[in-house]
């Protein structure tokens, strides 16, 4: 899981802020004022009230999650629009209407990134499978992904160590299975262990038919 939604705006600065606060005045969002950032990008703080209130009375620990920040700035040449990932919320808790409401608050901050960048959700491009030949949970992910049809690539981390270094370079992980999921947008993710229902909701609801 990702702990940010990031996407390259495709307007200069000023535009996407000006996007940014026009989409984030609307649809119950309320978008605080910014804070200025050196590069000349602005940090917001945003919230739907109603999404929050029901987050916290339901369990105030979850507070730390709440994704009440988006930021527009510059990163080689590009400017860049990014937010907190509420899905968190979801994955840390048990309770089916905590993770609907994680879920909701997913979809709406991503549908205001995209609005403020101008582009759609990015798309899957790529899987890349990192396993071991001695492990039973790569072997059963492997086997799931072949059975959704799902094109991918494995990679034997115990017989390739540059793949093993990278690998626990981009996430810390030095176990398997780890699935990378590279997209359009350049940004890849790294998905830790056989999580069924998010490999599910990203490769097979998304995955054009063959």
């Amino acid at each position: 899981m990702k702990l940010a939604y990031v996407r390259t705006s495709k307007h200069d600065m000023p535009t996407t802020i000006a996007r940014l606060t026009e989409a984030g005045s609307g649809n119950g969002w309320q978008l605080q004022k910014g804070v200025a950032l050196p590069s000349g990008g602005m940090m917001y703080q945003v919230c739907k009230p109603d999404w929050v209130e029901s987050i916290v009375r339901k369990n105030p620990q979850l507070i730390g999650l709440l994704p009440c920040s988006i930021a527009v700035f510059e990163r080689d040449d590009k400017v860049i629009v990014a937010a907190g990932n509420a899905g968190l919320i979801g994955e840390v808790s048990n309770d089916p209407r905590m993770q609907e409401l994680s879920a909701e608050g997913e979809i709406a901050l991503r549908g205001l990134v995209n609005t403020a960048a101008d582009v759609g959700d990015p798309k899957p491009v790529g899987v890349k499978l990192y396993s071991t030949h001695s492990c039973p949970y790569c072997r059963m992910e492997k086997a799931w992904l072949d059975s959704k049809k799902v094109d991918h690539s494995v990679v034997y981390v115990d017989d390739d160590e540059k793949e093993a270094h990278r690998l626990v370079e981009r996430t810390g992980q030095m176990g398997v299975p780890v699935t990378e999921i590279e997209y359009d947008s350049g940004e890849p993710e790294f998905i830790v262990g056989f999580d069924k229902k998010r490999l599910e909701s990203i490769l097979v609801t998304t995955q054009p038919p063959n």
